[in-house]
């Protein structure tokens, strides 16, 4: 399992690693995620402080 931590500090890293295990990571695709993961959860702590 990766550590989601890691993947967020060095997607370059964790891509090099996985490219080596045959995997091919699609890393503006991982960041335009994790932008849209962080404004859902902004959304959502706002909707529960309401």
């Amino acid at each position: 399992m990766l550590d989601s931590q890691l993947l967020r500090n060095d997607p370059h890293a964790v891509a090099k690693a996985l490219l080596r295990r045959g995997f091919m990571l699609d890393i503006d695709r991982l960041m335009r995620l994790e932008a849209e993961r962080g404004q859902q959860q902004t959304e959502q702590q706002s909707l529960q402080a309401q």
